[in-house]
């Protein structure tokens, strides 16, 4: 599915535009500048009342840029558009884009999902989850070999922590992914 709006704010009016999540999955907002200056703007995503999820996304004020929102069958969302140039008018396209994740994971360490070596696995963590809400899985290392995790995904606010324990509860390790830092 995909939807494009052309529109102008300005630096003292928000743009929000309404939207329901058809499934679990994300929703990617793409935006390109209708003419040059020098001025960008925001993208924030709340919930159904306007209260928000996420800190604000600032869009590239030279190149087209796209974020990324995590989104939850059936919820309302809100997202606000805000000018960062003061000065002048911000006059903008954006096209929105939905796209399914099916996820299966454990909801605590004991109901981990196996995964085999080499596989891939999907999950998504949505902005109005608690922190303390994760997605587990586990690993058999046969070999005693040493392992690598590898993702791919867009953080757009926050953080995303990956920790990674033995069969004796120990922890092994840690890794953050810091919003708009890190791919």
């Amino acid at each position: 599915n995909g939807s494009t709006i052309s529109a102008h704010c300005d630096y003292a009016h928000t743009n929000t535009y309404t939207f329901k999540a058809p499934g679990n999955g994300y929703i990617m907002v793409s935006t390109k500048n209708m003419e040059k200056n020098y001025g960008t703007m925001t993208a924030e995503l709340c919930n159904s009342k306007g209260k928000a999820l996420t800190l604000a996304y600032v869009f590239s004020p030279v190149q087209e840029d796209t974020v990324s929102y995590a989104v939850k069958k059936g919820a309302t969302y809100k997202l606000k558009i805000r000018a960062l140039n003061v000065n002048d008018q911000q006059y903008y396209q954006l096209k929105l884009k939905y796209s399914t994740v099916k996820e299966k994971s454990g909801a605590t360490k004991k109901k981990a999902v196996a995964i085999k070596l080499g596989n891939k696995v999907s999950g998504i963590v949505l902005a109005e989850e608690k922190t303390s809400k994760a997605d587990w899985y586990k690993v058999k290392n046969p070999k005693s070999q040493e392992l690598w995790l590898s993702y791919s995904g867009n953080v757009t606010s926050g953080n995303l922590a990956f920790d990674i324990y033995d069969s004796k509860n120990h922890n092994l390790g840690s890794y953050t992914v810091v919003a708009n830092l890190t791919d």
